[in-house]
């Protein structure tokens, strides 16, 4: 158990019966308290925290801390103050303090949690590693699973994300990394930032929080010519150039992914469990980093052999007569371009995309829906389910089917018979539901 002092620790507490927490964990839903744990109550828009309470302390719950006075108890253990999440990211902001391993954070516009996955599986065959949570990576994410880390973790390792300028560098400059890594840079949230060049500037601002002689990994595709990155860090790069320092000579895709790595003029053969290419790129910054940690071929190779790709972002799904990839979490420009590309490399008779409409591209639609469209044409070997009104234009392609909503494809009774099927969607758009139809038969209905 980890112990702090209360008013020591949160600056703006209003009220307090605690002068002193054991605990060793936190959360903010009362469904997932432990004993030993801190249930921070937020109210949001669908619900208010403070109404569990009572449910946190039965299930052992150590402490409250709540901002609205109406639940203060001078009989139960809460702490009122004046700002929650403050108080949450002060205890997060402590816990980094105390920490004496290293840290390894990872920003970009897609394979953040891939990337993620893949470096704690490699670390983990010979290190003690700390993975932050979920895709746990604005604010209140970092907040919770700075508030959760093992304190005797060799290594440290989060994602952060972006929606607004700014946000990358306050969230590295709270984190204090030893090593960055950036996966790359696409057109996700391109409506808030207006231009590649501005999103690209987000990402790599991740470089303001790099501590002095750390070293921050950049995918080779990412323009950096005009970025001016602080003195005393390390750059280096990954990726397919042989000007990188770490750089993919050779890959074939089948059933899996097998692929020749270059790294400091030696050779390494890898694989992964999935006909996915990109998961060889973000497996790059983890072969490096282990390489540097003296890890032997044999650790890497076997920590890089068990990683498969979580719910929604890649996970394969067989039944009796289908491959289901379902890559439903996300479908900014690049992921779908990246998806698709990767199904026209499957050696398959049959093969069908299912996409739905791009998202966080706002005001940029009438530039890259005709981009994609290109895309769709040239590949004949695909047949693409297109469902959204943004597709409507499609229709006129011959490999293309085109529905307004979910419910007219499957009234269609088309999702029949063999093959790999491609179901790639925002999360907004809850293509898992047609996952679910593909794993059930075609006599279900969503």
């Amino acid at each position: 158990m980890k112990r702090f002092s209360i008013i020591e620790l949160f600056k703006d507490v209003v009220k307090s019966n605690v002068e002193y927490i054991d605990y060793n964990s936190i959360t903010i839903d009362s469904r997932d308290v432990k004993e030993g744990s801190i249930f921070f109550a937020f109210k949001g828009a669908k619900t208010d925290g403070h109404l569990y309470i009572d449910q946190a302390l039965s299930k052992g719950a150590v402490c409250c801390v709540i901002t609205d006075g109406n639940y203060y108890d001078i009989n139960k253990p809460i702490v009122l103050v004046k700002d929650t999440l403050s108080a949450m990211k002060e205890l997060g902001r402590w816990n980094l303090n105390q920490y004496k391993g290293k840290k390894i954070v990872i920003t970009g516009s897609v394979g953040k949690t891939s990337t993620k996955a893949i470096l704690s599986l490699v670390l983990s065959q010979k290190l003690k590693i700390y993975e932050a949570f979920k895709n746990f990576n604005n604010e209140l994410g970092v907040s919770i699973v700075t508030s959760n880390m093992d304190l005797d973790a060799q290594y440290a390792i989060f994602e952060i994300g972006t929606n607004n300028p700014g946000e990358i560098k306050s969230l590295a400059e709270f984190l204090k990394p030893d090593v960055g890594i950036v996966t790359g840079v696409g057109h996700s949230h391109i409506g808030r930032f207006g231009s590649i060049k501005e999103i690209t500037k987000e990402k790599l601002s991740i470089s303001e929080g790099v501590k002095k002689g750390g070293v921050l990994w950049i995918n080779d595709g990412v323009d950096t010519s005009d970025y001016k990155f602080p003195e005393g860090i390390v750059i280096k790069k990954f990726g397919f150039s042989k000007d990188s320092d770490i750089y993919i000579e050779e890959l074939n895709v089948e059933k899996e992914v097998n692929f020749i790595v270059n790294f400091n003029n030696f050779k390494y053969c890898f694989k992964i469990n999935h006909p996915f290419s990109h998961f060889a790129i973000n497996a790059l910054p983890a072969i490096a980093i282990a390489f540097e940690n003296q890890f032997h071929y044999e650790e890497i190779y076997r920590g890089l052999d068990k990683f498969v790709p979580v719910e929604g972002r890649g996970e394969i799904i067989r039944t009796n007569n289908k491959i289901i990839i379902n890559d439903t979490y996300n479908a900014g420009f690049e992921a779908v371009l990246s998806a698709v590309e990767n199904l026209s490399r499957i050696d398959a008779t049959k093969k069908i995309a299912i996409l739905g409409e791009m998202a966080e591209i706002d005001g940029f639609e009438e530039k890259l829906y005709p981009r994609l469209k290109k895309e769709v044409e040239k590949r004949k070997d695909i047949h693409f389910y297109l469902v959204g009104e943004s597709f409507e234009d499609f229709n006129s392609l011959e490999n293309v089917s085109y529905f307004k909503d979910k419910s007219d494809l499957i009234n269609a009774g088309i999702l029949k018979g063999d093959g790999v099927y491609l179901v790639k969607a925002s999360r907004s758009k809850r293509f898992e539901e047609l996952v679910e139809y593909l794993k059930k038969g075609e006599d279900n209905a969503i």
